[in-house]
């Protein structure tokens, strides 16, 4: 599913939508770089993916590219759009668990479980959000994913640490701003 940065390669109004040049600098870097066939399949991909009982969305189903979903009223709004029992989503980059308890009921809430262990899915509605594996912004710089395993119905949030250095040095190789190789070192 398409993000916000994935669109604003193309320019327009979601490359508009950035108004600082560090952050423009990659994306035209990616313009650039990638073949007329990987833009047209970056083009194509959908803003809203429904698998498995999941609905994937960037961002959230009010804005699927911009919406930063961060209390609970959002996250509790999140669910009540989307037709399938639990949601993922990313555009924060920071991990979360939205839970909305069954029967539904009104909003939602933080759960504090993202591991380790697994999540029992079961029971409740979540909107879950893995963080990043490039640039997670929890404070923790280590790659953040969630294995979801549809069998068990459990979601399990991991953190994997990566060569940091090696991607600092491939951003500077790059002549990319340098804020944007410093800030993955914290995890913001």
């Amino acid at each position: 599913m398409v993000g916000n940065h994935d669109r604003a390669v193309f320019g327009g109004p979601d490359w508009d939508r950035l108004d600082k040049d560090f952050l423009r600098a990659p994306l035209q870097l990616a313009r650039d770089r990638l073949t007329p066939a990987s833009l047209a399949w970056l083009e194509a991909l959908p803003v809203t993916i429904v698998i498995d009982g999941f609905t994937i969305i960037h961002a959230s189903p009010t804005d699927p590219l911009w919406e930063y979903v961060t209390t609970p009223d959002q996250a509790g709004r999140a669910l009540e759009l989307i037709s399938t029992q639990h949601g993922l989503h990313g555009h924060t980059h920071v991990p979360a668990n939205w839970v909305m308890p069954l029967p539904t009921s009104a909003g939602a809430t933080v759960a504090g479980n993202l591991g380790p262990g697994p999540i029992d899915l079961a029971g409740a509605r979540h909107y879950l959000n893995p963080g990043s594996v490039g640039l997670p912004r929890d404070g923790d710089p280590r790659a953040s994913l969630v294995i979801l395993d549809l069998e068990a119905g459990t979601a399990e949030f991991r953190r994997v640490a990566y060569d940091i250095d090696a991607t600092a040095r491939a951003i500077r190789a790059a002549n990319l701003p340098e804020f944007l190789a410093t800030r993955i070192y914290e995890g913001r």
